[in-house]
């Protein structure tokens, strides 16, 4: 599984990169978000914890667009990225969050 990046914007104000992308997966299912955040972390050579994926369209044969937002720090990720949005990072994060939390109390 190899994902194309097809589309950057540099958007300052907010502090990230929005990107789109193709991902060609024959043979294997839709990729889900936790994996999707993986490669793209490895191929940007970025932490997953500023990677947000906003959209995934499957399509027949074995392609799949994407939607991702790479923001410069975690700060701002958590500044801008919307609630609804964090909801559908994978749960071993949130445990990790919550984890964090307890400890700074």
């Amino acid at each position: 599984m190899d994902i194309d990046i097809t589309k950057t914007n540099e958007n300052k104000l907010f502090e990230r990169k929005e990107l789109k992308g193709e991902i060609a997966h024959f043979g294997e299912s839709t990729p889900k978000r936790a994996q999707l955040r993986e490669l793209l972390s490895a191929k940007l050579n970025v932490d997953k914890a500023v990677v947000s994926i906003r959209k995934i369209l499957s399509t027949f044969g074995g392609k799949t667009k994407l939607s991702a937002i790479i923001y410069n720090t975690k700060e701002a990720f958590d500044k801008f990225e919307p609630k609804y949005i964090i909801k559908r990072h994978p749960a071993e994060e949130k445990k990790e969050a919550i984890a964090e939390k307890a400890e700074g109390q």
